[in-house]
């Protein structure tokens, strides 16, 4: 593919987003006395923190929708070709392809080999749809990090809380 090629690719990509998700064990030390000062405390939220997948599409000099996804997540609730199709293809990708096309006749379909875009269905869709897929679709995995949004396991979990230190004194 040579550099005026890559202008017809568009590039798609989920994201889980977590919000207020603490991953693992906060450590916090103090000094006699300080246990109840605010700034020695870790505020907690009693119910499950907020989840979100959102799906979206680039390509150069042009930008398609943000999508918020419907994902129960969870054993058996992931996202399956079903979903894929349903929430994504059917709508955001046909409309945002129909009018690239017209501008960008060698459109071409970028999407990592998550599970969900390898399956027979989503195949079928996209053939059944003359949706055509970039070459680049093919290559294995491991070289899917040439996607301006980075590599999919970077992404699978973004979280929007601050990086917390492991360990923290509240001394000044």
């Amino acid at each position: 593919m040579g550099n005026a090629d890559w202008e017809d690719v568009a590039w798609s990509d989920e994201a889980y987003v977590c919000l207020d998700d603490k991953k693992g064990r906060v450590w916090v030390t103090r000094r006699p006395g300080e246990e109840l000062l605010d700034e020695c405390c870790v505020p907690t939220v009693p119910q499950s923190p907020i989840r979100v997948m959102v799906w979206g599409i680039i390509m150069k000099n042009a930008k398609g929708p943000l999508l918020t996804l419907e994902y129960p997540g969870g054993r058996g609730g992931g996202m399956t070709a079903r979903r894929y199709i349903d929430q994504v293809l059917e709508g955001a990708l046909v409309s945002f392809h129909a009018k690239m096309k017209r501008s960008r006749p060698n459109f071409r379909f970028q999407q990592d080999g998550t599970a969900s875009h390898r399956a027979k269905l989503t195949k079928k869709w996209l053939d059944e749809h003359d949706v055509p897929i970039s070459p680049i679709h093919r290559l294995p995995r491991t070289f899917l990090p040439l996607s301006p949004f980075g590599t999919s396991s970077r992404l699978a979990s973004v979280t929007t809380s601050p990086v917390r230190p492991r360990r923290r004194s509240c001394a000044t």
